[in-house]
């Protein structure tokens, strides 16, 4: 499903990923050393990934998302992280 959005969107792998956490939201820190990763991973601003695309890659997985913090809804102390 992924190499199907990627062909689709004529993106890459990690740009397509990239882009469908932000639209869910999701804080996203791409690690690179390479100055054409960083600008290829930050190159997923003016475009979207449409509705359908985007429901076949959530149903992708098995859905175990993970927050370390919450600011809404925790103090950093209820949190244990400080």
């Amino acid at each position: 499903m992924v190499l199907i959005s990627i062909y689709r969107l004529s993106k890459t792998p990690t740009q397509v990923l990239i882009r469908w956490s932000i639209q869910h939201g999701f804080i996203t820190i791409p690690k690179t050393g390479q100055e054409s990763r960083l600008r290829s991973n930050a190159d997923v601003f003016d475009w979207s990934i449409p509705d359908e695309e985007m429901k076949l890659l959530d149903n992708l997985g098995d859905h175990q998302w993970s927050c370390t913090w919450d600011p809404t809804k925790n103090s950093l102390e209820e949190a244990g992280l400080l």
